[in-house]
């Protein structure tokens, strides 16, 4: 503390300060830039992950967003109490649109309400890795609440800066600390704007054991994480803030009988989009809408008496085969629509295609036979030649969502990779899956899944289902881990590096280690132990880390954790107890080694490189405890940065209070950075 700030003891003498409590506020730090890193910004209604957001088509699912406008401004009206709403429906029913439709038509009414309605969302979808755990939850709506309520806005910033540690706690605390102190220091709560918080997907947060790429700091089964994020939102609500919420889920039992409890009942209104609808009359209107566009965009090659394409005979048939179900007309469309194909003629045999040679009875509780009988006609139209290829492709792309690269690369390019990866010529997975573009996302816009939807993946995956298309994630896992490793072993300086393959090929080759894997027998650990003592771990960190040689940015870093932080610190960790590894003991130690020594080396160029940058600190924040510190090249690199680029240097501690949470290890760098 400086003179200028103790004033008040000038000339003072004998006296004593009991239970002195000082609070240390730095007032230099980025508050909204560390909300925003530790924020899932792709869990937002606007973010570009989830670009193109699904949409209520136009006159479609009248009742349910009349009912939540209604219950949403009634909020605004003094007694009413239901300041939660729960909308339920099976999958593939439009919950995801409404969400989204309901959230674009609040923001439209900013100038017009004079504030923002729109309080905050999140988006939860369980192939994210910020996206299908919690951890990020509370942060997520901090942040949103203090850009659509100005006022709060410096009130969580004090927050933040008085609670440096509040990232790294629990939910609970994030919320008493982030959300609810911030409003109680608010005046004139009572004449605050009611604002809304939507939260889709709640049935897709799952944190299971099975979810290895997110930020795993809880080991609850999603049905546990799932009520705690239900006793969030009822904590929240019993301060009775100016906020209303909006939940909509799957109608799982135990979401179900959470939200059916005596606490739940008096301040939920509860709506059914299965019942609520009717989806037979949606589905029409959108059918209709759709071949009338597609029909205007057709040459107008009419035979003698024949009448104007679809025609209503055929409208009629695709409507009694949809029954309802917006998504299997959706799918529908969009095969017909094949860039490579005849609309009519695709059209036609969807309408003529006979079902019988399909697995019987396979109706799953929610009656998606239809659906699934779609899938198989869309699958079979595939030429019998290009199936074999075209089922390893599809298991290959469900191990790279699985690990997440896809918030890293779009999907054109990530089958471009697998291209290389797997040893095939360019664009072979791209023709292989030319049929499938109806269930797919297989261009060059960012998508965080190849599939359109969940239920292609569930059929996909059950063998009932799929019969000969069935997909065995675990059966090519092998292989792209062998084939991950034989490329970046392949990485030297001097050679040109392409960074996505890169990532890919770190993600597989490092992020599959485990010593309990029964797939691998001990000859093949023996042969990826050796193969990783060849591999120039700096080069691949450092290519990973730069982008063209520019110096790395927090953002760019922050998007390639999952992909290539995680992996080796997922790997290190697997060598940390050598003797595991049985009769390998002595590679395992010398794998941990040049782990060791190749985080320090990246460590040194990154630094000597000048990389500025809140990016380089997130580095340091994440191997602090794998970098050898006293490593006088380190020591050195850090001195050259302090007296020549005082601002990057400066910008490095900044991070740190960002991605380290200044725990006690944190403080041995910091401290450092401050001799």
């Amino acid at each position: 503390m400086s003179t200028s700030h103790i004033e008040l003891l000038t000339n003072a003498s004998n006296f004593s300060v009991n239970h002195l409590t000082v609070n240390t506020i730095c007032s230099d730090i980025d508050v909204q830039g560390i909300l925003e890193a530790h924020a899932a910004r792709g869990a937002m209604y606007d973010s570009n992950e989830r670009y193109p957001a699904p949409l209520c088509h136009p006159g479609t699912r009248q009742v349910i967003l009349g009912r939540i406008t209604i219950w949403y401004h009634g909020r605004q009206r003094p007694g009413m109490k239901k300041s939660i709403m729960w909308v339920h429906a099976p999958a593939g029913y439009g919950k995801s649109a409404t969400a989204q439709t309901v959230a674009e038509d609040l923001e439209k009414r900013f100038q017009e309400l004079g504030f923002n309605p729109l309080g905050a969302t999140f988006f939860f979808w369980r192939n994210s890795p910020e996206r299908s755990n919690p951890t990020r939850f509370v942060i997520t709506l901090a942040y949103q609440l203090g850009m659509s309520i100005p006022e709060l806005s410096p009130h969580i910033e004090d927050a933040v800066k008085r609670h440096r540690t509040v990232f790294s706690k629990t939910m609970e605390v994030q919320l008493e600390k982030l959300i609810v102190e911030p409003f109680r220091s608010l005046d004139n709560l009572e004449e605050m704007p009611n604002r809304l918080v939507i939260i889709d997907g709640l049935d897709e947060c799952i944190n299971s054991d099975g979810e290895r790429r997110g930020e795993r700091q809880y080991a609850e089964g999603q049905e546990r994480v799932q009520v705690r994020v239900l006793d969030l939102i009822h904590r929240l609500q019993s301060h009775n803030f100016p906020l209303s919420f909006l939940i909509l889920s799957r109608p799982e039992p135990w979401i179900k009988q959470h939200v059916e409890t005596k606490p739940w009942k008096d301040i939920t209104e509860t709506e059914d989009l299965y019942l609520l609808e009717d989806h037979v009359k949606d589905v029409e209107t959108f059918v209709r809408a759709e071949l009338e566009r597609i029909a205007s965009t057709m040459n107008g090659d009419l035979g003698e008496g024949e009448e104007q394409w679809p025609g209503e005979s055929r409208v009629r048939r695709l409507l009694r085969q949809s029954d309802g179900h917006m998504l299997y007309a959706s799918v529908v469309i969009k095969h017909i629509e094949d860039p490579f194909g005849n609309p009519k003629r695709l059209l036609e045999d969807i309408l003529d295609r006979d079902y019988s040679s399909l697995a019987p009875n396979v109706v799953n509780p929610q009656s998606f036979s239809t659906l699934h009988k779609l899938y198989m006609q869309i699958l079979r139209a595939c030429p019998e030649r290009v199936r074999p290829g075209m089922v390893e492709v599809l298991q290959e792309m469900l191990n790279v969502e699985s690990r997440g690269l896809l918030f890293r690369m779009t999907p054109a390019k990530a089958l471009e990779s697998l291209d290389r990866l797997s040893h095939r010529e360019s664009g072979a997975a791209m023709r292989t899956l030319r049929r499938l573009h109806a269930l797919l996302h297989v261009n060059d816009t960012p998508s965080d899944s190849f599939f359109v939807h969940r239920s292609i993946v569930e059929f996909l995956t059950t063998p009932e289902l799929a019969l000969e298309f069935t997909l065995k994630q675990e059966s090519s896992r092998k292989k792209m881990i062998f084939n991950g490793l034989d490329y970046i072993s392949s990485v030297t300086p001097g050679v040109p590096v392409d960074q996505d393959l890169l990532a890919m090929g770190l993600e597989f080759g490092l992020g599959s280690w485990t010593k309990s894997d029964e797939s691998m027998t001990e000859i093949e650990n023996q042969t990826r132990l050796e193969k990783l003592l060849s591999i120039d771990l700096a080069f691949c960190i450092v290519g990973t880390l730069s982008s063209s040689g520019s110096p790395v940015s927090a953002g760019e870093i922050r998007h390639q954790k999952p992909t290539m932080i995680q992996s080796i610190l997922r790997t290190y960790k697997e060598f940390k107890r050598p003797g595991d590894w049985h009769g390998l003991t002595e590679l395992a130690v010398q794998g941990r080694r040049h782990i060791e020594s190749s985080i320090s080396e990246s460590c040194v160029q990154l630094l000597s490189q000048g990389a500025t940058t809140s990016g380089l600190g997130w580095f340091v924040g994440s191997y602090m405890d794998i970098v050898d510190w006293k490593d006088s090249r380190i020591v050195d690199a850090l001195a050259t940065m302090r007296s020549k680029h005082r601002a990057s240097f400066d910008a490095i501690k900044r991070s740190l209070t960002t991605w380290a949470d200044l725990s006690e290890d944190s403080w041995k760098v910091y401290n450092l950075l401050e001799d």
